[in-house]
């Protein structure tokens, strides 16, 4: 009996992660859509009042500097971090007999953190170069 409300929490687990991915996704494009949208319309307007004014619009047509998105360089190294830090801490765990659980967990945390601190690095160094 304890068999199958263990597959059942699983399977419910499982079935919540993909949810919530598909909400955080679903969210972020709109999210992401609505920004550009503002955008557009804002540079429309600037068009139009130049147009009435009798300006050059042309002055509105040069490239304009990207902004970096350091988002994925956040994600990625705090879930290596992560990631990295439960397999060492496994290994540990196994090599000296000790619990586990405990052993992962502080692991994963510790090299989660070292991964965030690496990522306030690199992006503080990449933003003073600019």
């Amino acid at each position: 009996m304890s068999s199958y409300i263990g597959m059942m929490i699983a399977g419910f687990c499982i079935v919540a992660a993909f949810a919530f991915a598909i909400i955080a996704f679903y969210v972020g494009t709109i999210t992401s859509s609505k920004e550009k949208l503002a955008a557009m319309e804002a540079k429309n307007k600037e068009r139009l009042a130049l147009i009435e004014k009798g300006l050059d619009i042309s002055i509105l047509d040069r490239p304009t500097e990207q902004k970096l998105s350091f988002g994925p360089l956040l994600w990625g190294l705090l879930l290596t971090g992560t990631g990295l830090g439960a397999f060492i801490g496994y290994l540990i765990a196994n090599a000296y007999r000790l619990d586990q659980t405990a052993i992962m967990d502080c692991m994963a945390i510790l090299l989660g953190g070292i991964g965030l601190i690496i990522y306030y690095i690199v992006r503080g160094k990449v933003q003073q170069q600019k």
